[in-house]
């Protein structure tokens, strides 16, 4: 076997939006890591999309409409997009039991989101609340931290709640009763030239 000291090393770069990055991305390097050995990996995160040249990106895992024109673009994954809330939300006299009860609870708002509430009310043939507490976020990291937290019912995406719905930090509250909402919305885009 080839040893890493061996091994002619490789730098990639890889920068992406916060939310995925600190969500879905770093619970999956130290498989990447272990699996490609002789590849120095560095990792960056920012709201904003990287600049290939002056940033010296490799691949850039973006949140959005793809439309970035000159580069290559591929769909990362299909997310659900579904009600999650803190387990003690389900508890009490005051306990939300049905999607009516969205009535009196707060509604976490991801202003980010490709979708939000009133496409999930919608897909679900409801009315949106005609009142009721908000809190607006503009990262799913911090809107899952939210909903973890108790102050409120979460719209996100079960992929990026994985950990916190494993150890039931996160339920699903409507998931037998209701539809949720399907997104394509984070992709992995690198320079055409780059695609080896």
């Amino acid at each position: 076997t080839r040893s890493r000291s061996a091994a002619p090393v490789r730098k990639l770069t890889i920068h992406s939006v916060p939310s995925i990055g600190s969500l879905w991305l770093m619970p999956r390097l130290h498989q990447f890591v272990a699996r490609f050995p002789n590849i120095d990996l560095r990792v960056s995160g920012s709201p904003e999309f990287a600049n290939f040249v002056s940033d010296h990106v490799d691949i850039d895992i973006r949140y959005g409409k793809p439309n970035w024109k000159d580069l290559q673009v591929v769909p990362l994954m299909k997310e659900e997009v579904m009600p999650l809330c803190s387990p003690r939300l389900l508890e009490g006299p005051d306990a939300i039991r049905t999607p009516s009860d969205l009535d009196r609870a707060t509604l976490i708002e991801l202003d980010s989101a490709i979708m939000g509430w009133n496409d999930w009310f919608e897909i679900n043939g409801l009315d949106p609340p005609k009142s009721g507490q908000h809190l607006h976020f503009d990262r799913s990291v911090m809107s899952i931290q939210a909903g973890v937290d108790g102050l409120g019912i979460i719209l996100d995406s079960t992929t990026l709640a994985a950990r916190e719905l494993a150890d039931g930090r996160l339920v699903r509250p409507f998931a037998d009763s209701m539809r949720s909402l399907e997104v394509t919305g984070h992709f992995l885009v690198y320079q055409k030239a780059n695609a080896k």
